[in-house]
């Protein structure tokens, strides 16, 4: 298993981490630059990773159901990430019981 740090705290973290048990940021993998990397929330809804400026959105699956912890550029078209897009079938994630 591919280990990370949080780019906010250095603490470790993991893929699938979504948030630094450390420092409490909201973490995400960034699909354009393959890390996972702690996002603070901007006021149009976007986040900001602020090593580089770069601002993404969340999965559709992370922010209306927290079953996916990628995020992309903000310019992507998408509104799910590309794992997500690829996944052919999705319990119905309005069950509680299907989320895991």
């Amino acid at each position: 298993m591919k280990a990370f740090t949080c780019s906010h705290c250095q603490e470790l973290i993991f893929f699938e981490n979504s948030q630094c048990i450390n420092c409490g940021s909201t973490l995400a993998y960034l699909t354009d630059k393959q890390i996972m990397a702690a996002l603070e929330p901007t006021d149009n809804g976007l986040w900001l990773y602020k090593t580089s400026g770069a601002t993404y959105k969340l999965c559709q699956n992370y922010q209306q159901y927290n079953v996916c912890n990628w995020a992309m550029p903000a310019e992507d078209a998408h509104d799910l990430c590309l794992s997500c897009q690829l996944t052919e079938v999705i319990p119905n994630l309005s069950l509680p019981e299907n989320k895991e």
